[in-house]
């Protein structure tokens, strides 16, 4: 059995636990590269964080140095400009910076840091997880609104004009 294969079993034996539905499950076992699965982490990302699937160990094994290019960072410091969505797991450490009237969706999860800078009209929408930490500067127009699950901390320095909306969801995750 090759590599891709493995990979998808695994996966889909694992996903199944979670009662991974039909459609999903076809698209598994369709998937013809690590590309292809990490897309379809960051399009079910509801799914992954709602039952932490796979583990971070698995991430960081199988797919660190492929996963990036799609916006699942993993176990990783870094700095990224107008990334449309973004998910930071495990030990992440970001600082995320959004001009010119973006519109972008992240994700923190785990014990990840992100330091959200938003300006220039931009719209972001985070939704936070755990023991994470979002620290968000917003300004010029920006509008910013956090969904905080867990534990999550968020502090926030908004210059007038900005609109930086926080709901606390009231549980852990997305399934709770």
């Amino acid at each position: 059995m090759g590599t891709i294969e493995r990979l998808r079993q695994e996966l889909k034996t694992a996903a199944l636990r979670h009662d991974l539905c039909g459609p999903w499950q076809r698209m598994l076992d369709r998937a013809a590269d690590k590309a292809t699965l990490v897309q379809m982490y960051m399009r079910g990302i509801d799914f992954c964080f709602g039952w932490d699937f796979p583990t971070v160990e698995y991430i960081e094994r199988h797919f660190k140095g492929e996963c990036e290019r799609y916006g699942l960072h993993v176990n990783e410091t870094f700095r990224s400009r107008n990334e449309r969505k973004v998910a930071l797991v495990g030990r992440c450490d970001a600082t995320l910076d959004y001009d010119r009237y973006e519109v972008a969706q992240v994700f923190v999860k785990h014990d990840s840091h992100a330091r959200l800078d938003v300006r220039g009209h931009s719209l972001v929408t985070v939704d936070c997880f755990d023991a994470s930490r979002l620290d968000i500067r917003a300004d010029e127009g920006s509008r910013v609104t956090v969904y905080r699950y867990g534990d999550a901390r968020v502090t926030c320095a908004a210059q007038p004009g900005t609109t930086v909306e926080v709901v606390d969801k009231h549980k852990n995750g997305y399934y709770d």
